[in-house]
């Protein structure tokens, strides 16, 4: 893929990848089961904790994606920095989302607070990882052409 194809195509496939990540938040990172006379299933989406914060500022970082994508508006370099930051912050809260790996169940006199990580928290950590790379494409330099010598010319 080239890069100027690369460049004209980062923002949608940035606005993908954050939509897709939004809709994650909403799925169980982590899950328990308890028994304690009951059995008890509990999950914790990536909405709590750190995944709260990751969700703030992926929600900014969609809002100026929609108005580049759909008004058509060029963001300039000081607004694509400000989406990189936002998807570099964004993973960073979304690695310790990941990392965070407590769940607390209350059965009666009983509380629980550990949990196993589900399927969703490693497709969160992929996506927010791909944004960074996506947001970074705009601001890499522009490719150069390169003039190569003729043979024989004078």
């Amino acid at each position: 893929m080239t890069t100027t194809r690369l460049r004209s195509l980062a923002p949608t496939l940035l606005l993908a990848t954050g939509m897709l990540l939004f809709v994650v938040l909403f799925l169980d990172w982590r899950s328990i089961s308890v028994t304690a006379g009951v059995v008890v299933d509990a999950g914790q989406s990536g909405w709590s904790g750190w995944g709260a914060a990751a969700g703030g500022l992926l929600a900014s970082m969609l809002a100026l994606e929609l108005i580049h994508l759909v008004r058509g508006v060029e963001l300039g370099r000081t607004l694509e920095a400000i989406v990189f930051a936002l998807a570099l912050g964004i993973v960073v809260l979304v690695a310790a989302a990941f990392t965070d790996s407590t769940v607390s169940v209350f059965v009666g006199p009983v509380t629980v607070e550990t949990g196993t990580r589900e399927w969703p928290a490693y497709v969160g950590l992929v996506l927010a990882s791909i944004q960074v790379v996506l947001a970074l494409v705009p601001l890499l330099p522009e490719p150069t052409a390169i003039r190569r010598p003729t043979h024989g010319a004078a």
